[in-house]
């Protein structure tokens, strides 16, 4: 978890603590698998407490190239490699309520849709304290947006499970 959080050096152009946030997430991600199945359950639309898709392992790549210089934050894979069941990229918003541009997450999804999956989902995890992306700013089908609350939903949901299932005592 370490390397992850200290991969990307101090720059003045970029937010540190955005990238550091996405690392962290990503990294607990990998090393739960019950938190892992209840988030992607979340980006889903199921509620924080509810993980019915069977997925428990996945792989994490942060930073994906989104095309023409753009960078999803973090991008979630389950199912087989190569062509996943689902792709997952998050868009992270930490400190900064403002995306890079109105079309940021548009042009994300179509870059995404070009990606091989079954299925995938774009997910804006904004600011608790920002607005959610205009009517017309917004991807179609359909644009998945969380906060950190609902990450910390999953966390609980999945803690509990974790205390509740004789699975995972020690």
């Amino acid at each position: 978890m370490f390397s992850r959080l200290t991969r990307y050096q101090p720059l003045a152009k970029h937010a540190q603590r955005e990238n550091q946030h996405t690392e962290a997430l990503a990294a607990t991600l990998e090393a739960d698998p019950v938190f892992l199945r209840f988030w992607v359950a979340r980006c889903l639309g199921a509620d924080g407490d509810n993980a019915e898709p069977a997925w428990s392992e996945g792989r994490m790549r942060t930073q994906v190239s989104a095309g023409e210089g753009r960078h999803a934050d973090l991008e979630i894979c389950v199912g087989p490699p190569g062509w996943p069941d689902l792709r997952i990229w998050i868009e992270v918003k930490v400190w900064t309520k403002e995306l890079s541009g109105a079309d940021q997450l548009k042009l994300y999804d179509e870059e995404l849709r070009k990606q091989p999956a079954r299925d995938c989902r774009l997910v804006h995890l904004r600011h608790p304290n920002s607005e959610p992306v205009a009517e017309s700013d917004r991807p179609k089908p359909g644009l998945v947006e969380l906060t950190w609350q609902d990450v910390g939903r999953c966390a609980r949901a999945a803690a509990l499970e974790q205390r509740q299932n004789p699975e995972f005592r020690s």
